[in-house]
């Protein structure tokens, strides 16, 4: 028996059970041939014997082919026009956030002490526009749920996942100044206090 024959599943020559489906295989495999013991059991009780084996049933790969459920279109186009907002708002906040940063960096040639606020809000602006341009991507590709669902669900879920990495690398950053500014702050504290 090379393949199984409930899911045919390639096997090796000596696999007791498929391990794609579980098909207990000797229960398939040709029977041996019979004994006087297990004449008598079966001359004694027609209905223990051993149905034919059944046909095997076409092989589906779940992955190749995807079945998606209108609850589930339904639900992506009822989130894309939240998506749209948000993108929308994240890219008008963080262009307003940069032309903040490109005035304070202009008026700090002026007064040197404001460069470190052009400075962070350059970096807000730039961390927040590597986050938002995947989400209005994903976006996007929900409009291609009618023609395609199965390409835009894919292309969907590639934006998707850029966009949690982004969030996720943007957080770990932030509370990593967050955690240097207050060791910062409590060590001037403390030196500020120690020279009293």
């Amino acid at each position: 028996m090379t393949s199984c024959p409930k899911c045919g599943f390639d096997l090796a020559a000596d696999s007791v059970e498929c391990p794609s489906c579980g098909v207990v295989l000797a229960k398939y495999r040709a029977p041996l041939p019979p004994t006087p013991v297990a004449e008598a059991i079966v001359a004694a009780e027609p209905e223990a014997r051993i149905e034919p084996p059944l046909p095997p049933l076409p092989r589906t790969d779940a992955l190749s082919s995807p079945q998606i459920s209108p609850a589930t279109i339904a639900a992506l186009q009822s989130a894309r026009p939240w998506m749209r907002f948000l993108a929308g708002y994240g890219f008008v906040m963080l262009s307003l956030s940069a032309l903040g940063s490109l005035g304070t960096l202009i008026t700090s040639v002026v007064n040197p002490k404001i460069l470190p606020i052009a400075v962070v809000y350059g970096f807000y602006s730039f961390i927040g526009f590597t986050i938002v341009i995947p989400l209005h991507r994903a976006a996007d590709a929900l409009t291609r749920l009618a023609r395609d669902p199965s390409a835009a669900i894919e292309s969907f879920a590639t934006h998707e996942k850029e966009f949690w990495r982004r969030s996720g690398i943007a957080t770990a950053i932030l509370v990593v100044i967050a955690v240097v500014a207050i060791l910062s702050a409590l060590a001037l504290g403390v030196l500020a206090t120690l020279r009293k």
